[in-house]
């Protein structure tokens, strides 16, 4: 893995990486579907969602014509599976990727036309700024909203 600045979540890997990647999607025969039971989550819970302590926020103090980050994802106790057969959880920002490229993902397989500026946008532009209170996201814990 190279690590590259990028305007949409992406890596890049060596052809050697991608060649056993690609082996690997080819080969499986079957999904392979497991049950999970939810022990931490919590239904319902008010206000939702939250944004996580960790998480960078608002204009750049340095630079205030710089908005970062442009939109924000999960990434707080993330169920991670690993080899063999055993699950992580995980937080941080790294985790909020995985969910964006998913639903960029998602985005392409219905709309194989769309550039990847295309699917930035549309990711955006759907985004919502409110919680299941109808107020704005706030910082869990400290009960800031996050500076525009």
């Amino acid at each position: 893995m190279v690590p590259e600045e990028f305007n949409i979540p992406a890596m890049v890997l060596s052809f050697d990486t991608g060649a056993l990647i690609r082996e690997h999607v080819t080969k499986v025969s079957a999904t392979q579907v497991k049950s999970l039971t939810f022990v931490h989550t919590k239904f319902g819970a008010k206000p939702a969602p939250q944004v996580a302590h960790f998480s960078s926020r608002g204009l750049d103090q340095i630079n205030p014509s710089i908005l970062k980050p442009e939109i924000i994802a999960p990434g707080v106790d993330v169920l991670a599976a690993f080899p063999p057969n055993k699950k992580y959880i995980f937080s941080g920002h790294q985790w909020q990727h995985p969910m964006l490229l998913e639903w960029a993902a998602l985005l392409k397989a219905v709309h194989r036309e769309w550039s990847p500026a295309a699917i930035r946008s549309a990711i955006m532009t759907t985004a919502y700024t409110d919680d299941n209170t109808h107020t704005t996201i706030k910082d869990k814990g400290v009960v800031f909203p996050p500076r525009p």
